[in-house]
């Protein structure tokens, strides 16, 4: 299903996504800034699949978190790990949610009161690419302080 390649710059994938979003991103007035650790490791992925996923988390923080008109990308070592994460400074999630909403079809309730068009597919796309490498994501959020969602990779590739 993924097809992984040996030594990929994270960066590299990172700022392809970034490149991608970036009409999105602009189309929304707001700016996404990015902060990419020159010393990373190679790791062991698939290109396309982890750009998926990157899309995904800026596409969320563009159609959820539009009041807070920026969104942040970082990537850096963690430890045996590379984290790549994505803020927003939008009305964040509830804490009871948290544990839903890498669920497939799951939309946060507040979410779900709004006129914002989504499947509820996305985070658990995300959640299943990082999986797949070996990874996960987690998500840092608390109603009124925006999000920030993790994804984390084993250095050396996929376990």
């Amino acid at each position: 299903m993924y097809e992984f390649e040996d030594e990929v710059d994270l960066r590299e994938v990172a700022l392809r996504a970034i490149d991608l979003a970036a009409r999105r991103v602009a189309g929304a007035e707001m700016t996404l800034t990015s902060t990419l650790d020159e010393d990373l490791p190679p790791v062991r992925l698939d290109a396309n699949a982890f750009t998926l996923a990157v899309l995904n988390l800026i596409d969320n923080a563009v159609k959820y978190a539009a009041e807070g008109k920026r969104i942040e990308l970082g990537l850096a070592r963690r430890d045996d790990r590379v984290v790549l994460s994505v803020r927003d400074w939008g009305a964040g999630i509830d804490p009871d949610e948290h544990a839903h909403i890498f669920e497939r079809f799951y939309r946060a309730r507040a979410i779900r009161l709004k006129p914002i068009r989504g499947s509820g597919i996305g985070l658990a796309l995300v959640q299943h690419i990082a999986r797949a490498h070996g990874g996960d994501v987690e998500v840092e959020s608390r109603p009124g302080q925006g999000s920030t969602f993790s994804i984390w990779l084993p250095i050396g590739g996929k376990s």
